[in-house]
């Protein structure tokens, strides 16, 4: 069974699609803009952890927006919310994402994402053993990039928008 849509009031629709999601698109980018800046020998270095763990985490919340879950290894679709007040990409008038239509995910793509979500979880809940998980910005920095295609796909690509570019509030 699928998520079920819990439309949001217009306004808030329109605020997620014009603010919330670029804002989420911008965080995902981190990694990109700190390689682009020149990476490890640029003035950010000293803050490439926060970036890391930013990215890192907001892949999991963008994840978890489209759709998608952990169980165990296997990245599965969402049956439930795990909140009421939890909004996904259906409750803007986009869609969710498949993880075993092809279409959507390949077979590779999908154990980054899976690997990359269990990597958040294990990041965000406790401290464990060195190799636990395999994060590093070899992996997060292209789910982040797929999972800005998903969006862009699933939610802009739906409404028949582009995507705004992010403003600094």
């Amino acid at each position: 069974m699928s998520l079920q849509p819990h439309l949001l009031p217009p306004l808030e629709q329109e605020a997620w699609v014009a603010d919330h999601l670029p804002y989420r698109i911008q965080v995902l980018r981190g990694l990109e803009i700190y390689d682009a800046s020149g990476g490890f020998n640029s003035a950010l270095r000293p803050v490439q952890p926060c970036i890391f763990e930013g990215t890192l985490l907001n892949c999991r919340w963008a994840a978890y927006f489209l759709g998608l879950d952990l169980q165990g290894n296997l990245l599965t679709q969402l049956a439930q919310r795990k909140r009421d007040n939890d909004v996904h990409a259906v409750d803007i008038g986009g869609t969710l994402v498949n993880p075993t239509d092809s279409a959507d995910l390949s077979v590779a793509e999908r154990a980054l994402l899976a690997s990359v979500l269990k990597g958040a979880n294990v990041a965000a809940a406790h401290p464990v053993r060195e190799g636990a998980h395999l994060m590093k910005d070899v992996y997060v920095g292209p789910a982040a990039k797929l999972l800005i295609k998903l969006i862009e796909t699933h939610v802009y690509g739906v409404l028949g928008k582009p995507v705004p570019p992010w403003k600094w509030a």
